[in-house]
Formats: structure tokens, sequence, C-alpha cells
């Protein structure tokens, strides 16, 4: 979900399959009638449509997407924020998400049930044809420069395996009032992302060393080990 928030004047990145559900359900709170939810809700689910058909302005839409459509002064006064995850589990949850999903089309949703494990996903092509379905596929970091070799747009970026710490840095510097802050619920994650999608890392080299070479750019940016974060058996 993106989220432009007026009242406390912050600005939420939402990185495909890196803690976005749970900064939603967290910061959804304090959204009122001036501040724009864009997906991630039944509410930003709803008005998502409106805002990309006249604004460009959608549940993904990177960082320098929305500093263009709010400008460079309002991005700058605003406290601006995105997460991240260990490119392990964010390949591994993006697997396990896309083989539910009802998919942009049927020759999709096809390819990847026919994969019979993990490792088939990350050995075939199919993150040589594009960047995927809303771009799912790219590096974490393409959501938050502007150029490849840029710096980082957002003013912090936390990590999903800290979001509780990070969540609560994020309340204290918006200055969110502390009836507002008990009644949020700081989820918690494990190393894995709390999903379960860590199971499926192989121990594979050539596996492991696929990952590393299409997500080097997150393993550096974010320092990140170059290596699963917790010893696995082989994948199903």
């Amino acid at each position: 979900m993106t989220i432009i928030n007026n009242s406390y004047r912050f600005v939420f990145v939402h990185v495909p399959k890196a803690a976005g559900t749970s900064v939603t359900a967290a910061l959804g709170v304090l959204t009122n009638y001036c501040d724009q939810e864009i997906g991630g809700t039944v509410f930003g689910e709803e008005i998502q449509g409106a805002y990309l058909k006249r604004f460009g302005l959608a549940k993904h839409s990177t960082a320098a997407e929305i500093r263009s459509l709010i400008g460079a002064v309002t991005w700058n006064r605003y406290f601006t924020f995105s997460f991240v995850r260990n490119p392990f589990t964010r390949a591994a949850s993006t697997y396990n998400f896309l083989r539910k999903w009802p998919g942009p089309t049927n020759s999709f949703i096809e390819r990847m049930r026919a994969f019979q494990s993990f490792d088939d996903y990350v050995l075939s092509d199919i993150w040589d044809e594009g960047h995927g379905p809303d771009q799912i596929f790219r590096p974490q970091a393409y959501w938050l420069r502007e150029a490849f070799n840029s710096k980082l747009l957002p003013s912090f970026v936390g990590k999903l395996e800290t979001l509780g710490e990070d969540l609560r840095h994020i309340l204290d510097v918006i200055d969110a009032p502390t009836h507002i802050k008990e009644r949020i619920q700081i989820p918690h994650a494990n190393q894995s992302g709390g999903d379960g999608s860590a199971q499926g890392i192989s121990e594979r080299p050539k596996v492991l060393n696929r990952i590393l070479e299409k997500y080097s750019i997150d393993f550096d940016q974010f320092d990140y080990p170059r290596a699963p974060p917790t010893v696995f058996g082989p994948s199903g």
C-alpha cells in the first residue's frame, strides 16, 4: 500500500513482499479524510483504480513516482520510509504468493503452478523474460532509487527482520499520539519473515548463485549476508 499521510506528514513506499501487510495494519489507523491510502485495505483497494487512472498512483508506486506526484518540497518535508527484507526469503515468499495468486493471465497461472519446487522456479528463465506482474521480480532497490547508481530516496528504510523495533521508531518520528500508539498492534517478525517462506530455500549452489546474481544490488545496498538466514533442507 502507498500511504501519503498529510495528517502526520509521512509517506510509505510499499516494496512488494516486504512487510506491506503488517505496515498497513499498523499505520492504517492514522488515515484521515485528507490522507491517501492506496491499496492494501478494503478502502485502499476500492479507490486504487481512480487514483491510478487520474494521478498514476498505485499500491506499489516507486519512491521516484510518488515524489514526482507530490513534489520535491513536500517529499523533503515529510518523513519518507519503506521496508525491505532478506532477498532469499523475499524470493521464496514471492514464489509461494504467485503459486496461489489468481494471476494476470491463465498462462502465467499455469506456468507458476507447473513448477515442482522452488528450485525449479529459480532455475527457470522466468526472471529473464520480464519483471513479472506489477514488477514483482525486480530487486527491492528499484522501488527506492531514482536510478541504478543513485542514493536511496526515502529518509528511512526499515527491515522486516526488525519490524517491531522499526515501526516503533517510525511512530516516534511522526509523533503519533500516545493513545493511538496504544491502539496499534506492533507485529513481530522472525528471520523467515513470519510466513514460512524461508522453508522453501534450497542449499543447492546453482539456486543460491542465481538468487545472489539476480538480487546482488539488494544484498549490497541493504547489507544482507550472501547466505540463507539459516540452514534449510532441500526444497520440495
